[in-house]
């Protein structure tokens, strides 16, 4: 692992000499061989971890943050080598002459991820406990998801209350300024917030009860009121095309119940994989802005749109996010970073009325600043009713420059193997509250701000902990109980 550790500095010293002395142009070549790097990093890196951690999943929240930012950040810079068609897209690239450059930023950036989240990861396994040893109430514990579940459910009914059209109205982003104004938004928050936290209590409550569940056992065992009410998101979202609601719940359902209860192989993950891509490309297509039109009309039109797609353009909405990295390394150029603007105002946005005091101090211009929205901006211009979204990278990129990124998505690697570490060797509700809310958000997260959704992480973290104390009392095992399974079981050392 040591030979891996000094490739990993390597390829850090590499995309440094590349970011201010590679090509000013697009060399295919040159941003092939940073794809390639990038793709080295993670096979050796996902062998080696798949190799020597027990609890090691492919659903879990580091392999699908990776597999996000490869094809967020090196899908294209990838295909352009292969592939004329996109290295002459200048949708793509938009300022050819940073292609390298925000190429090189990006594999530095994902060296360093690697590099903090190998150096922090322990190989202790999950120390397993049962009823007989936990000191938990269980039908108090049992009851928490039922009250959070009927919570969400009442938020759901309220959206309906407030903009029938958001779910039955069959169109994409169904509200209107009004619906906004009217506290549209503030109730899908809330509704999020107590949906996710009801899944995670009950994923807590599983995992005190239970070591192993294969699928049929652990639908008999998962809480019946919380799996409806996810199958009413799911069923209303693929309804709608809003693919958001779709993934974060498979994420927590799949992801969870591999890292706990039930090994998932490689080749079931690349199938799955396969499968949800092509079904995520599908609903992309469907979709529409547009009032009106019928379900069949859509799934019609969709059809025919997928057929004329090329294979390469599946994840190429994923893939396409890196122009915003290419224009922000571009307005960036003679050192205009924002200094760690757009991150307080990701801190701040998680406080209620937080913003106001800020922006008394700062000034208004930091009222919803955030990096999506001033992309769009610069992009498409300050009126346009589309966003352009961000990455994780352009989003460090524009307050630090290429050193915030290395040294940021570092620590970032260091917070995630920090998180598993304790998630996964004790039942403590606090680090499996994170790693949950995380995991969620996992594949999204590379296409979101560095400190992605800090109101809905706050707000969830702290309604299932005053839940768990209400109905509970306990957010973790005594140490002397840990001990005692310790001695009995061992480490749990692989």
């Amino acid at each position: 692992m040591l030979l891996f550790h000094f490739y990993l500095i390597l390829i850090i010293c590499w995309s440094v000499i590349g970011f201010f002395s590679g090509p000013t142009s697009i060399n295919t070549n040159f941003l092939f061989a940073n794809g390639f790097l990038a793709v080295s990093v993670y096979t050796i890196g996902i062998a080696y971890s798949a190799a020597r951690y027990k609890r090691f999943s492919w659903i879990g929240l580091f392999n699908l943050f990776n597999i996000s930012f490869l094809i967020v950040h090196f899908h294209y810079p990838l295909l352009a080598r292969f592939y004329p068609s996109v290295a002459g897209n200048m949708s793509i690239w938009m300022y050819p002459e940073t292609a390298v450059r925000a190429s090189s930023v990006s594999l530095a950036a994902y060296a360093a991820l690697w590099m903090g989240y190998l150096l922090t990861k322990t190989r202790r396994g999950l120390t397993p406990v049962n009823k007989a040893v936990s000191t938990l109430d269980h039908a108090s514990l049992a009851r928490a998801p039922y009250v959070l579940a009927a919570a969400a459910l009442f938020l759901f009914s309220v959206i309906f209350v407030i903009n029938p059209n958001y779910y039955l109205g069959g169109y994409y982003g169904g509200w209107d300024e009004e619906d906004i104004q009217g506290g549209l938004r503030h109730v899908l928050v809330l509704f999020n917030v107590m949906y996710y936290s009801a899944i995670i209590l009950d994923f807590y409550r599983l995992r005190v009860q239970h070591t192993s569940l294969n699928p049929l056992e652990f639908l008999i065992h998962a809480n019946k009121f919380v799996l409806i009410i996810s199958s009413l998101l799911v069923l209303a979202s693929l309804y709608t095309g809003d693919r958001g609601p779709i993934i974060r719940t498979l994420a927590l359902y799949a992801g969870g119940w591999s890292i706990f209860f039930f090994r998932v192989r490689f080749g079931l993950f690349v199938i799955a994989l396969v499968t949800g891509a092509m079904l995520m490309s599908f609903i992309k297509e469907y979709r529409t802005h547009e009032r009106g039109v019928s379900l069949s009309d859509r799934m019609e039109e969709g059809r025919y749109q997928i057929q004329d797609r090329r294979w390469y353009d599946v994840p190429g909405e994923l893939g396409g996010s890196v122009r915003v990295l290419n224009v922000a390394v571009k307005i960036s150029e003679d050192g205009n970073f924002f200094y760690g603007l757009f991150k307080m105002n990701n801190l701040i946005s998680a406080v209620p009325f937080s913003s106001r005091y800020a922006t008394a101090i700062v000034g208004p211009y930091l009222r919803g600043l955030t990096t999506s929205s001033y992309m769009t901006g610069v992009i498409l211009g300050p009126d346009s009713r589309t966003g352009v979204g961000t990455t994780i990278i352009a989003d460090i990129y524009l307050d630090f420059g290429i050193a915030g990124c290395i040294v940021l998505m570092g620590l970032l690697g260091v917070f995630i193997a920090w998180i598993e570490n304790r998630c996964f060797t004790s039942l403590s509700l606090y680090f499996h509250t994170i790693y949950f809310i995380y995991l969620s958000l996992a594949f999204y997260w590379c296409r979101s701000a560095y400190i992605t959704n800090s109101k809905e992480v706050l707000w969830t973290f702290l309604i299932v902990v005053v839940f768990q104390r209400v109905f509970s009392g306990n957010l973790k095992l005594p140490t002397v109980v840990i001990r005692r399974l310790q001695a009995v079981r061992g480490r749990g050392v692989d």
